[in-house]
């Protein structure tokens, strides 16, 4: 193990090192990740245990202080997830370790980070900066798995565990190893590791998925008695010797994806410093995803590498090991297996009826359900359908778009947009000329790409808001009135679009609102719409921000955004209140008592939720409306004929117009009520009919 340098350190320690370089030949991932201390007083085999429990799990997360720190870690991950898709990370969005349970995601990396809202967010931000330096989401590519696993495709990859494609009694899955079919002296250490955190990354994908808490790993030490035949060159029953490996001698070790992740894992130049970067790599960015760990079948060789291993692992806390064997000194038999596991779902070389591990085609089997879990999402998963616009407006023959600030509400719905906002230029003329085509300066807007271009002209006062690539929409409505471009008709689609969009996602949400607040009125959101502008002056909303970031990277950011923030507040009607007001708020509502059957929310909300049929309001407005098709005017309607909840929302409306400012009214008003009465009066009836299911 020692370098060549030292051969009586060497010579003295050969036998040593044989296993453990083998050991991180094949991933030290799953197997030595996870590692603890097993080194407990020897005795005979002891009676079953209880499961450990999820320390993530939604249980443990029950208390209303955890509940709490919860609830700000995800406010937190919220800005951080805007800043990423704007800047260092845009397929975050698309990402399946973000996606598929976010919520899980958080509570795990908050037990990682030991309930430090703060810690947990940096490991956040590092664990995505590292998915785009990794380029993790080529894992998910039909041929992946087929071209990682291969010594022909990736050569030196030596994988020797995958997922089982079996479940505990808890339906939690599991992934399977053997250790022995790692040849230490073939391995490449980038390839291996990066076919190693394959399996990681999927693994960690199906624990979302399933929500049935982390899985287990079984890894068996055993000598096999065949030799490998699918991506690794080692079996039988043979030693292996690290210092022959042709990689380690040309100085593959260098070889990284990228210049940032070899300065933070460092050149990996033995088995140690491999094993080292993967158990770094699992520790940071896949935290809480394997709860327990089963060697089989060791000697006390490989309890003395575990106990040199162990002093890196930073996450045993939460992970159950164990030592299973036929042999006395052992920890438990073999048996205690059967103990986690059905039968049916082990292998027959581990005493189960499952199907058997069969040399190392479990790894083929493995291998074709990745490709097939693929190939499906390829052809059924989300996906985004964009067209290319061609012929977007260009001013000085610059592609631009806008991001206009809007304020919701949506019970009931009500929205205004920002008479201010920005213009974001493109940092080179626009071209669709072929050697032009892949030019992100050219067809791209995003301020985060364009203020890394050499052309790039910043923003260095608040009165020059026309000039550099970003500028102000009241100097843009300048340069269209002054170039012939009629801006009150943009204007008006622009706007056309931005109702529409909060008139589509408005039952979802006003639904979500009615469960979670008991009122309404309480709950805002400002949006940042960004608007591509074609030729014709049709809009193209190219994406809805929510909690638009409020950095200010200039003068002009920094007039606009603060002032959109002052504006927003008292738009809102955000009140001052002295702390012992909200202490003794706090005190109120700890003493409220929920009864069993009702709904939540004062009398008036629950009226509301009982009552059939549309309102009085709604009721007078479409019969004034059916009789009048001209209407040029709504009709009136008698206070005393609206319900309480009505009354409430109408002053609330009232005294909004007197904070408005400088924001415009686009929801409702008397001719957005009248334009849009066909798709509100479509949701109506929608709603309606859910309610009756």
């Amino acid at each position: 193990m020692a370098a060549a340098s030292r051969p009586p350190v060497q010579k003295q320690h050969r036998r040593l090192g044989l296993l453990p370089l083998a050991l991180l030949a094949g991933h030290a991932g799953l197997a030595l990740s996870f590692l603890g201390n097993p080194f407990r007083t020897a005795g005979p085999p002891k009676a079953p245990v209880e499961e450990q429990s999820d320390p993530a799990s939604k249980e443990e997360f029950s208390s209303a202080d955890r509940q709490e720190l919860l609830a700000e870690l995800e406010r937190n991950w919220q800005t951080l997830h805007q800043r990423l898709q704007e800047g260092i990370y845009p397929a975050v969005v698309d990402d399946p370790y973000f996606i598929v349970d976010p919520k899980g995601l958080l509570r795990r990396y908050l037990v990682a980070a030991r309930f430090d809202v703060r810690e947990a967010i940096i490991r956040l931000e590092a664990t995505a900066k590292w998915r785009q330096e990794w380029n993790v989401l080529d894992y998910y590519r039909t041929g992946a798995a087929a071209e990682l696993f291969s010594e022909e495709a990736n050569p030196g990859a030596e994988m020797y565990f995958a997922d089982s494609l079996l479940v505990d009694k808890e339906g939690r899955p599991y992934a399977a190893g053997r250790l022995k079919f790692a040849n230490p002296e073939n391995m490449h250490p980038w390839h291996h590791l990066r076919a190693g955190v394959m399996v990681f990354e999927l693994m960690a994908t199906k624990v979302a998925a399933l929500g049935k808490g982390p899985a287990s790993y079984i890894l068996d030490i055993s000598p096999p008695k065949q030799q490998g035949n699918v991506s690794g060159t080692a079996g039988l029953e043979r030693n292996y010797n690290e210092a022959r490996n042709p990689y380690y001698s040309r100085g593959a070790g260098k070889e990284a994806p990228s210049e940032a992740i070899l300065e933070e894992l460092g050149s990996l130049d033995n088995g140690f410093a491999v094993l080292k970067a993967a158990i770094t790599i699992l520790n940071q960015h896949y935290p809480g995803i394997v709860g327990r760990v089963f060697y089989l079948n060791s000697d006390m060789l490989f309890w003395g590498a575990f106990k040199i291993f162990s002093r890196w692992i930073s996450d045993r806390g939460s992970i159950d090991f164990k030592f299973l064997g036929p042999n006395g000194w052992r920890e438990e038999p073999l048996s205690r297996l059967l103990d986690h596991f059905d039968q049916s779902q082990l292998p027959a070389e581990w005493g189960g009826t499952g199907p058997s591990l069969n040399g190392d085609e479990f790894l083929a089997r493995a291998i074709d359900r990745y490709e097939s879990e693929a190939h499906h999402s390829e052809l059924v998963g989300a996906s985004v359908v964009s067209q290319y616009v061609e012929k977007p407006l260009l001013i000085q023959g610059l592609k631009f778009d806008l991001r206009v600030f809007g304020v919701t509400s949506y019970e009931p719905l009500r929205a205004y947009v920002y008479r201010e906002g920005l213009v974001r230029f493109a940092s080179k003329p626009y071209s669709t000329e072929a050697k032009h085509l892949s030019d992100a300066y050219r067809h791209l807007t995003n301020y985060s790409i364009n203020k890394d271009s050499s052309s790039f002209v910043g923003n260095s006062e608040m009165q020059a808001d026309n000039v550099g690539h970003k500028w102000s929409i009241s100097a843009l409505n300048r340069h269209l009135r002054c170039t012939g471009v009629d801006a009150e008709l943009m204007w008006t689609r622009i706007m056309d679009v931005i109702v529409k969009s909060l008139l589509a996602v408005e039952p979802v949400i006003s639904a979500r609102t009615k469960t979670t607040a008991n009122y309404g009125h309480n709950c805002f959101e400002l949006y940042g719409f960004d608007v591509l502008v074609d030729e014709q002056l049709k809009p193209w909303l190219l994406e809805v921000n929510l909690s638009p970031s409020m950095q200010a990277d200039s003068p002009l950011d920094w007039q606009i955004k603060s002032s959109l923030i002052a504006d927003s507040f008292n738009l809102v009607g955000i009140n001052r209140v002295s702390k012992q007001r909200l202490a003794e708020a706090t005190r109120a509502k700890a003493k409220v008592v929920k009864v069993p059957g009702k709904p939540p929310g004062p009398p008036e909300r629950r009226r509301r939720q009982a009552a059939t049929g549309r309102s009085t309001l709604r009721k007078e407005i479409k019969e004034q409306l059916e009789a009048d098709d001209e209407g040029e005017d709504l009709p009136p309607v008698s206070l005393g004929a609206l319900e309480v909840e009505e009354l409430r929302s109408t002053a609330n409306a009232l005294l909004e117009c007197t904070r408005n400012r400088n924001f415009i009214r686009l929801f409702p008003t008397s001719n957005a009520v009248r334009h849009y009465a066909m798709i509100v009066d479509s949701q109506e009836a929608m709603k309606r009919e859910a309610q009756t299911l």
